[in-house]
């Protein structure tokens, strides 16, 4: 045995080249596992360990330390080799791209423990994760949620989100639909209520459009507006006698008139233009102050249904003049409505168009006054006075009409 050890020791010497230590490890590298790689130091101890074991004791015991040696030297170099792996740059790369510090911790560990392919496969797993979860915050800070609610959500994992945002678009669309409904009732009782309001609006516009390009043939127009303004229901029918039974008990008697001879071919002075515009403008205030405050009560019962009347009621429609518009109108004078007298071919022309409308009905007229028969005037629409008015009107346009013409000719006059 001793020699054999000898002759070991000596053909070690011989190849391991000079210097004690080279000696030592070349030594020691003989006695070592063929799957280890040991360091000049390992393989010194290594040779010192088996030496050791070698050594027979006072009783001829012997002991074996050289596998608890090598062991020592497997767990040094596996934790050579974690830490190597732990401190290289790409790991450590990818691991602080884990912002869950229950997971980094996993991880690490992973790495540490040699399974590097486990921990990138759950790396990749949490890159796919976390790119899905921001791009679901992402959308949730589009569709405008609050930034208390987007700082809960960074809380969550992308499947705890994705829940959270279809329950949201949920809420937001049967909440969309139901103010949506809620809001078509309001605007639907909203638009009944103040059905004559719009109307004496659009009256009182055109009656503004005429006042500010009064021409003698928007009198009548303008007259006519006006009484529309008094009284929505009014059957008049515009560039037509009017009746007091048309006109109705709104309408006072001297409007009345003066749209008749509007109609029979007079015209407007511009001072009575300028009151049936003031006065245009005074009967919308009064209409305008109703129309808010029906408007403030649609706002209370949108309010109380959870809804913005701007937004859910009001598309934009349902108001024309503000008070602050109509308060900058000027009040109107005579010379604002100064224009120019109609010429003799344009008052026949206007005579003629009144003849020819009204001829059907002023026989008519002629008829019931020549015989007396009020109840066929009252058929008609007139009263006594109101026909014979009518009809001196009609003779007065039918001789500016036809001037060469015997007025005895018209089967009126019979």
């Amino acid at each position: 045995m001793a020699d054999s050890l000898l002759n070991r020791i000596g053909n070690t010497l011989r190849t391991a080249g000079s210097g004690i230590g080279d000696i030592l490890a070349a030594g020691g590298n003989a006695y070592a596992p063929q799957d280890m790689d040991l360091t000049r130091n390992q393989q010194m101890g290594l040779l010192g360990s088996r030496l050791g074991d070698m050594m027979v004791g006072p009783r001829g015991e012997r002991t074996n330390n050289t596998p608890a040696f090598l062991d020592n030297i497997r767990r040094e170099n596996e934790l050579s080799r974690r830490r190597g792996v732990m401190d290289s740059p790409e790991i450590q790369g990818l691991l602080s791209n884990v912002n869950d510090p229950t997971l980094n911790a996993l991880l690490t560990e992973q790495v540490a423990s040699g399974d590097v392919s486990g921990a990138l496969s759950g790396l990749f797993s949490y890159n796919r994760e976390e790119e899905a979860k921001q791009a679901m915050i992402q959308a949730a800070r589009l569709s405008g949620l609050d930034p208390a609610t987007l700082a809960a959500l960074e809380g969550l994992d992308a499947a705890s989100i994705q829940e959270f945002m279809e329950s949201e678009r949920t809420r937001v669309t049967e909440d969309r639909d139901r103010r949506f409904t809620q809001g078509s009732a309001i605007r639907d009782d909203f638009m009944a209520e103040t059905e004559g309001f719009r109307e004496r609006q659009d009256k009182y516009l055109q009656i503004r459009n005429f006042s500010e390009n009064p021409t003698a043939a928007g009198d009548i127009a303008m007259v006519f507006a006006y009484m529309k303004l008094l009284d929505p229901n009014s059957v008049v029918r515009e560039s037509e006698y009017a009746t007091a039974a048309e006109a109705g008990s709104i309408i006072d008697r001297a409007t009345l008139g003066t749209y008749n001879r509007l109609v029979a071919g007079e015209r407007l002075t511009p001072t009575q233009r300028a009151d049936f515009a003031n006065a245009a403008k005074t009967l919308y205030r009064d209409a305008l102050d109703g129309y808010f405050n029906t408007r403030e009560s649609a706002v209370g019962r949108a309010e109380n249904f959870g809804l913005v009347f701007d937004r859910d009621v009001d598309q934009g429609d349902l108001q024309g003049i503000s008070i602050r518009e109509l308060d900058q109108t000027p009040e109107y004078s005579a010379s604002d409505f100064e224009v120019p007298d109609l010429t003799e071919e344009q008052l026949r022309n206007q005579a003629q168009n009144m003849v020819q409308r009204s001829t059907g009905i002023a026989i008519q007229v002629q008829e019931a006054l020549e015989q007396g028969d009020n109840i066929a005037l009252i058929d008609l629409g007139y009263n006594n006075a109101e026909a014979t008015e009518f009809i001196q009107t009609f003779l007065k346009n039918a001789a500016l009409a036809y001037p060469d013409m015997d007025l005895s000719d018209f089967e009126v006059l019979r």
